[in-house]
């Protein structure tokens, strides 16, 4: 097709939305959004009966339901049943009934892999299972034995095969599985060298998730990029990081972004050192990366109460300016336009 011929048609609006013309080829582009931790339930209960579940996503669904893959760490089992495990200091349920307002709003790719997971045993992790299948959102890093908690989720958009690993490198070690029994999948190296390439060879775009890193700590810890850098070295394409709670930096190794953590989402906790977050939006053209873009979110609960809102002007600015600074260390470099950041990948 000749220039002005292909200029003219562009201009009258002739291709469908979503679709993006390259070097002549029509390609669907693939949008995925990441967000931090997810826990729906604890102290914010009396919100949850009141206003019910839809209500933590007023504000941040529009994103979500423009999305094709909407990524998120699911920081809690999904139970009625279960005994909390004993001796531990905090532990976390969310109700069956918000896993259809998650389904809803299009949350389609969790990690289970994290220090919440088991905290009401195998029966907890079961029904947390079973729920989730029913209401078709896949998800990865548990499961009855280490087997199944290591293997991938796989979902079709649009063509292509977008695959999910998730593992916890965070105590207790009484939540890793094992050969016969239920819990977690540990980030040890061989389970990385054997699982990425295999999962990367049956998808399409790989994304690896880790629980990871110290609570409220704003700098990812020597492990977590050494981690990062293998697996992106073993194959993956993307990897998301969750557990300090707080926001730490983005680093771009080898083309691939690496979000060390992003903080909490629509997490039940009312703590006084956890302000902000963001939802990172990821164009895909083909199999690449073409576009990061960061929408900064308030998630400071003693005023959004668990529902993250979405910043402008100044606010979303000096948000954007904490994860460019975090940032810096990492050689990345993230710019500002029109409410939003946007990382600079090449």
């Amino acid at each position: 097709m000749k220039f002005w011929a292909l200029l003219a048609l562009l201009l009258a609006g002739w291709f469908a939305p979503g679709t993006v013309m390259v070097f002549g080829q029509e390609t669907d582009r693939i949008l995925i959004n990441v967000v931090g931790d997810i826990m729906l339930g604890g102290s914010a209960m009396g919100t949850f009966e009141k206003s019910g579940y839809d209500y933590p996503f007023d504000e941040t669904a529009p994103y979500f339901r423009a999305g094709d893959v909407n990524f998120a760490n699911l920081e809690t089992p999904v139970t009625r049943e279960g005994e909390p495990i004993a001796g531990k200091q905090f532990t976390f349920r969310m109700s069956p009934d918000a896993v259809p307002s998650l389904a809803k709003v299009g949350f389609n790719l969790l990690s289970l892999a994290n220090n919440h997971i088991m905290d009401y045993g195998e029966k907890g992790l079961a029904q947390t299972l079973s729920i989730l299948r029913a209401y078709h959102v896949g998800f990865s890093g548990a499961g009855p034995n280490e087997a199944q908690a290591r293997l991938p989720a796989v979902i079709r958009v649009k063509g292509k095969k977008i695959a999910l690993l998730a593992y916890s490198a965070v105590l207790p070690a009484s939540f890793y599985a094992g050969k016969d029994r239920a819990g977690t999948a540990f980030a040890f190296e061989e389970s990385l060298r054997s699982d990425i390439p295999l999962a990367r060879k049956e998808s399409d775009f790989l994304i690896v998730s880790f629980h990871w890193g110290r609570e409220l700590q704003s700098f990812p810890e020597e492990y977590q990029i050494r981690l990062a850098h293998r697996a992106i070295d073993l194959g993956a394409d993307l990897i998301v990081g969750h557990h300090p709670h707080v926001l730490q930096g983005i680093e771009v190794y080898q083309g691939r972004p690496i979000f060390y953590s992003l903080g909490n989402f629509a997490f039940s906790s009312y703590s006084p050192s956890v302000h902000s977050s963001i939802l990172a939006e990821l164009t895909l053209i083909g199999n690449r990366i073409e576009q990061i873009e960061l929408i900064a979110l308030n998630v400071y609960n003693p005023v959004v109460d668990v529902r993250p809102r979405v910043l402008s002007g100044e606010d979303a600015e000096a948000v954007i300016d904490e994860v460019t600074e975090a940032s810096w260390p990492f050689g990345t470099s993230i710019g500002w336009e029109a409410d939003r950041g946007w990382v600079i990948l090449r």
